[in-house]
């Protein structure tokens, strides 16, 4: 048994680790968001978790944002597409 609960407690330091790098990054810089950006923005920018989840796109004249949320780190931030294309109805 005691074998057991040593991996418990492996497993709630790791837990807690991924906690504080998380924690740690507040901040992206041009590289992150770049890489955000080539990935297709799939992934948190911040701490790489897939639990991305988007609010309405605000449309402009040529550009359009959506506020982006993670739900694994709590960080948000905000999306921009500019228009490149139209598809009339087929």
């Amino acid at each position: 048994m005691a074998k057991y609960s040593r991996v418990g407690e492996i497993f709630e330091e790791l837990r807690n680790l991924k906690t504080e790098v998380k924690e740690m990054k507040t901040t992206l810089t041009e590289e992150d968001k770049q890489k955000y950006v080539k990935s297709g923005g799939a992934v948190c920018p911040y701490c790489g978790e897939w639990n991305v989840e988007g609010a309405f796109c605000e449309t402009n004249e040529g550009f359009a944002t959506q506020k982006m949320f993670c739900t694994e780190c709590e960080k948000s931030w905000y999306d921009i597409y500019t228009l490149t294309a139209i598809q009339t109805e087929v």
